[in-house]
């Protein structure tokens, strides 16, 4: 579906050459109409996909890398202790604490990460309004703008909830949210899927301001995470 913004297989690490094989003797040996198969978003350094590069080459197989392009993501193991920060030019520095002193002026700035299953429903409806109140609402691609797009938004959160495997980060200035958007985890890596903010807070970048909070958030509380992956192109 168009909110699909990775290709991939999720695989047994104790099955994976097991059913690699099995998956390559199928296309090359028992489908004769079949010439491959396509990821059109894969993350090719992805284990599964090492491995699946390696066991093609016995059965006469092979990858072809077209096209590729580069997605932003942050390596959070390896992050410096300054955060995004350090990665930033002064400029952008200076222009992120001059909107973070602003906002710490119209209220106590805090980020919630919510992860337990009776706070993820309330935090999913909250983002979809806050979501829905911008840009995307007014353009018609909110989560709220059809009943298939909200079926679909509620659905897959509430199974991603009940697995332990959603994370709706919410950056809270005073008693309101500035932004807030919905992260799905898998293994070791942070996938980030939708953001909405508050217009209301528009001046002082509430995006941006999210996302710094989010990673220093993400590396006290989840330490085993060591990708976040933005999605974006």
């Amino acid at each position: 579906c168009h909110h699909q913004y990775r290709d991939g297989m999720l695989v047994s690490a104790t099955r994976a050459v097991e059913f690699f094989d099995s998956l390559l003797k199928f296309i090359t040996e028992e489908q004769d109409e079949w010439f491959g198969i396509e990821f059109r978003q894969l993350l090719i350094d992805q284990p599964w996909a090492l491995q699946l590069r390696q066991q093609a080459v016995d059965f006469g197989c092979s990858f072809r890398l077209t096209p590729r392009f580069a997605s932003p993501a942050v390596h959070l193991t390896a992050l410096e202790a300054a955060g995004l920060e350090a990665g930033w030019s002064s400029s952008r520095r200076k222009s992120y604490r001059r909107n973070r002193n602003r906002v710490e002026k119209l209220g106590a700035v805090r980020m919630r990460l919510l992860t337990q299953y009776a706070d993820v429903l309330p935090g999913v409806e909250r983002f979809l309004k806050l979501e829905h109140s911008g840009w995307k609402g007014a353009q018609g691609t909110s989560l709220l703008s059809t009943p298939q797009e909200t079926e679909f938004a509620r659905k897959m959160t509430r199974a991603y909830a009940r697995a332990g495997n959603l994370i709706v980060s919410e950056l809270w200035i005073g008693d309101e949210v500035a932004a807030s958007a919905l992260n799905f985890k898998a293994g070791n890596q942070l996938y980030a899927f939708k953001i909405g903010w508050n217009d209301r807070f528009a001046e002082v970048s509430p995006g941006v301001l999210h996302e710094v909070e989010l990673i220093h958030s993400l590396r006290e509380t989840f330490p085993a995470l060591a990708w976040a992956d933005s999605c974006a192109y």
